[in-house]
């Protein structure tokens, strides 16, 4: 648990006998992102793990938990009316060496670069700032999950650049975009 390139201890765990994790992706304030391998589908994906946990009293865990799972389901039913959210595809509990445990998410794995880091790579190449059509154009998928997500009740929280993902060509007409990290929306 003290390595700080896997702050959580799980590189080389086998989760759910199906995910096994290969590296760190990414860690928040409440959450450690590793990618795996679906052992079954041969595919990666992206295991979220939510750490707040781990120091809750007994009621406020279950609370958390409970949170957590309607995070999942939430981001199931939005990514099912909106290709720009990021997919869900699994959620459990796993056992701790300790006898604790820790929920997780498993989404799809996007192999892309974050909003926040591509407009500073651009900027350092010196490329010239997107024009306002130019830049309708990439966000736009991102504006109507926003509006599928506000439809169904739901505020993004924590909506900025670096949740953001760009897939593809970011200036060529076949660049995709995902929206990031709902949190316990």
């Amino acid at each position: 648990m003290n390595d700080p390139n896997d702050p959580l201890g799980l590189l080389g765990t086998t989760v759910a006998d199906k995910y096994a994790i290969e590296a760190v992706a990414g860690e928040g304030g409440f959450s450690t992102v590793y990618r795996a391998q679906h052992l079954i589908w041969k595919q990666p994906v992206a295991i979220k793990f939510f750490k707040v946990l781990e120091d809750a009293n007994p009621n406020m865990r279950e609370k958390l938990l409970e949170d957590f799972v309607q995070e999942g389901k939430l981001m199931s039913e939005l990514s099912s009316k909106s290709a720009a959210i990021v997919q869900a595809r699994d959620i459990g509990k796993l056992g701790l060496p300790n006898g604790g445990w820790i929920p997780y998410m498993v989404l799809e794995w996007l192999d892309g670069t974050p909003l926040d880091l591509l407009l500073r790579r651009e900027k350092h190449q010196g490329l010239p700032p997107r024009s306002l059509p130019e830049a309708m154009r990439l966000l736009e998928a991102a504006a109507v999950a926003l509006d599928v997500a506000h439809r169904k009740g739901v505020a993004h929280r924590d909506l900025k650049p670096a949740n953001i993902m760009i897939q593809g060509d970011p200036r060529g007409s076949e660049a995709t975009v995902k929206l990031l990290d709902f949190g316990i929306a």
